[in-house]
């Protein structure tokens, strides 16, 4: 079969006419005809034009006498008319056959002349009130095409703002939709429990505060492909949501990203996000987070996974894959602040390569909450309150408190502040000298010449990692047990080390509680010299590394990885170990990645140190904490 532009059968493309082999034939000759494709667009604009009007026409739908007309001049068996008159849901999968579109075309035209000749000859006044025209058109007018809409599911991230805004507050987030590119799903996908089935009615309106605007438009993005296959990153921003091939960026295969500047601070409400709608298709390993840090190595908040095996290294996801139409999707971030958004993927059911149309953040800009009244003008305070107030706050860097929005308990600095010589007991040296015929480059560290220092932790620190539970990427290690990691046992033997398997694997430590980390030491293999890989430190609470992570080592310079580039270097690893200072920062689980060494692409640990304070819980000393709470901007 040989398309050409006045081919009846591109007009049942667009409707969704077309038997399931007829329109997979249709869609194998579109990339390759020009015309072709023009015509389906012409198509499509038609078809919205037509909806559009029929949209303003305040006509209350056909009659019961009425639709027996139509039904008896041209009994439909699928399609569109069909689901206008009520005859079937808006996803069967069934088509019509090519003969059928004369009769359909006829059947439109009877549906003209009993409902919009009438009405010219004898205009009817609008039954609709002026509040709901108003509201009316906040929604889009392709309703009469209805396609796959999925409710969004609730983000990662752990809980909702500090405080949510009054129901009086939100309004119908003001999205602006393109024009559907298909009607219905694939039947060839079976669905499985990391798939979300398609949903059969529209997506309902999304409530947000008002005054939120779509802040990314025209934002400068980046991308991890440095040269995408087709299309421009310009086209991520630029407004155009359109299903044509000219309005996409396109990625190479695995996992890549795009990340978008919104040049300051915002507290973001929504991402909405179009990859490639012409053709309904399974997203995978979609992620979308949220840093102010551009490399995304601190404070990352993950507002979207589903990447239920983890197979882009980001953590597991607990969202699903989906089917995307032209409503996008819509992802929920529930106040969450940031100036960089960051959207990874993986390719889809359709093809392996990674699709972007557009990319919207609707967010309202960040105040602040500063407070001018004098102290005493506040009305008193019970001590409870200002305890409940003083335990969703944090302290800066500089010592002052901060509001945060997700909910982490505060714990004082050390008892004291008076520091000491880390007690580090070492292993035997297994080598003098490093090797002399790997040259180095500017990512690897010089070897030392001499011994390192001591190195200076607040009194009291202690190795919290001491025979803790040790969990891996990798679930069948090809020699040694997890247990090794903390048996306490440094030595360079054959039988003292973990090893892992090729690529990126990580291993996992569960101090059982939350302390305040000072310095993590790391011995991999260190028997014979060599510069070890990819290797990252993270501290988190979150056993799954979605949220509030914080990296305190990164040496992956060419972010291989893909968890960001990192500033640190490789470096030759010695009986010293390598001693990673993570300046009290405070968590629970510590995650150590690693990518082989320039002596074996396996990953090798013999043992991880964890040394670290316990958190000492809030107290309060008099009652002048509840006028310390109305300092910090609390209630």
């Amino acid at each position: 079969m040989t398309l050409d532009p006045d081919d009846p059968k591109l007009t049942a493309y667009v409707l969704g006419e077309l038997e399931e082999s007829e329109r997979k034939a249709v869609e194998a000759q579109l990339p390759d005809s020009l015309p072709c494709r023009q015509a389906v667009d012409e198509i499509r604009q038609a078809a919205r034009l037509l909806e559009q009007e029929l949209a303003d026409e305040a006509c209350p739908g056909l009659t019961a006498q009425q639709k027996a007309r139509v039904l008896a001049a041209s009994p439909p068996k699928s399609g569109m008319l069909a689901r206008l008159l009520g005859w079937q849901p808006a996803f069967s999968t069934r088509r019509r056959s090519e003969l059928a579109l004369t009769g359909f075309a006829a059947a439109v035209m009877l549906v003209l002349a009993l409902v919009w000749l009438p009405r010219w000859r004898s205009p009817q006044p609008s039954a609709v009130a002026p509040s709901q025209a108003a509201s009316a058109g906040t929604t889009s007018s392709l309703r009469a095409l209805p396609a796959p809409s999925i409710t969004a599911p609730s983000p990662t991230l752990p809980i909702a703002p500090a405080s949510s805004p009054p129901v009086a507050d939100l309004a119908p987030l003001p999205l602006k939709l393109p024009m559907p590119a298909f009607i219905g799903t694939p039947t060839d996908i079976q669905i499985d429990e990391h798939m979300e089935k398609p949903s059969e009615d529209p997506r309902p309106p999304f409530l947000a505060p008002k005054g939120v605007q779509n802040v990314a438009l025209k934002k400068k993005v980046t991308s991890s492909d440095k040269s995408p296959i087709t299309g421009t990153l310009e086209l991520v921003t630029d407004g155009d949501k359109e299903a044509r091939d000219d309005s996409f960026l396109e990625l190479h295969r695995k996992t890549q990203w795009i990340q978008i500047d919104l040049e300051k601070e915002h507290e973001i409400h929504v991402v909405m996000i179009w990859h490639a709608h012409n053709t309904p298709q399974l997203y995978h390993d979609v992620v979308v987070q949220v840093a102010n840090d551009p490399d995304f190595l601190n404070e990352v908040a993950t507002a979207y996974n589903n990447d239920w095996d983890n197979s882009s290294g980001l953590g597991v996801g607990k969202d699903k894959e989906y089917f995307e139409n032209y409503e996008g999707r819509l992802i929920p971030a529930k106040g969450v602040k940031g100036r960089y958004v960051r959207l990874y993927s993986k390719g889809s059911t359709y093809s392996a390569l990674n699709r972007y149309t557009e990319v919207e953040v609707w967010a309202l800009p960040v105040t602040t909450s500063a407070r001018t009244m004098p102290i005493e003008s506040k009305p008193t305070q019970s001590l409870q309150t200002a305890m409940d107030c003083l335990s969703e706050l944090e302290l800066t860097p500089t010592g002052r408190w901060a509001p945060q929005p997700w909910g982490i308990k505060v714990a004082l600095s050390p008892t004291s502040t008076e520091l000491a010589p880390l007690p580090l007991k070492l292993p035997m040296p297994a080598f003098i000298t490093g090797p002399t015929d790997i040259p180095k480059d500017e990512h690897m560290e010089k070897l030392p010449d001499n011994p390192r220092p001591p190195f200076l932790a607040p009194k009291g620190v202690q190795n919290v990692a001491l025979k803790k539970k040790v969990t891996s990427s990798d679930q069948s290690p090809i020699s040694g047990t997890l247990e090794l990691v903390t048996d306490g046992d440094k030595e360079a033997r054959d039988d003292s080390f973990l090893e892992l398997h090729r690529k990126t694997q990580w291993i996992q430590l569960d101090l059982e509680k939350e302390f305040e980390i000072h310095v993590i030491v790391v011995w991999h293999a260190h028997n014979v010299p060599q510069w070890y890989r990819d290797v990252i430190v993270q501290v988190s609470n979150g056993p799954d590394f979605l949220n509030r992570v914080t990296t305190v080592f990164n040496n992956d310079w060419d972010n291989s990885s893909g968890l960001g580039v990192g500033k640190d270097k490789e470096y030759c690893e010695t009986y010293e170990g390598r001693l990673i200072p993570a300046k009290g920062v405070k968590g629970r689980y510590v995650r150590l990645y690693s990518k082989g060494s320039t002596y074996s692409a396996l990953n090798r640990y013999i043992e991880v140190e964890v040394w670290a304070i316990p958190m000492r819980p809030l107290g309060v000393a008099s009652a002048g904490s509840a006028n310390l709470a109305v300092l910090a901007g609390c209630p």
